[in-house]
């Protein structure tokens, strides 16, 4: 099927499509009860290291996780926003705030074992810090993304030009 349009009408049609995808991404910020709960979650996961061994610190952190999960999956359903579709700076950002869980955990089991339960709290407080910043910075980077001047084919790679 051949379309009779000019190459001003295809031009205006995705300038058109531009402008949809920055009005669809301004509107694509997480709820703002989002990014405060998970950091919650992660900083209350951080210092399962202090609770007593056994049932308890079992029960807790695998509640703590559930949660994190389930607050990640209610992510994309809440906000439209699928990870795929961050960029690289995107997925640096989420690979940091792994990083930043994982370590912090990992500072939180040394500060138990060599000095006393109380000082988890000092991990805790930075991994909130940085998970909630973190998580705004990867919103605000998912908009930025899309804000982006190159047309994009629905695969998600930029369009290179005319294919011979």
């Amino acid at each position: 099927m051949e379309s009779h349009r000019s190459p001003d009408d295809a031009r205006a049609l995705l300038s058109e499509i531009h402008a949809d995808r920055v009005v669809l991404a301004d509107r694509l910020a997480a709820p703002t009860w989002f990014y405060p709960t998970f950091a919650a979650l992660t900083a209350l996961y951080v210092g399962t290291p202090s609770l007593p061994d056994g049932h308890v610190r079992s029960v807790s952190t695998s509640v703590l996780v559930a949660a994190a999960i389930v607050t990640t999956v209610l992510y994309p359903r809440l906000t439209g926003v699928r990870p795929s579709g961050v960029g690289v700076v995107g997925w640096c950002v989420l690979g940091g705030l792994l990083v930043t869980v994982l370590g912090s955990l990992s500072v939180s089991y040394g500060l138990v074992a060599s000095l006393s339960a109380w000082w988890v709290l000092v991990p805790q407080a930075l991994c909130f810090v940085l998970v909630l910043f973190g998580g705004r910075l990867f919103d605000r980077e998912y908009r930025r993304h899309l804000h982006a001047d190159d047309v994009r084919r629905p695969s998600g790679r930029a369009h290179s030009g005319p294919r011979s």
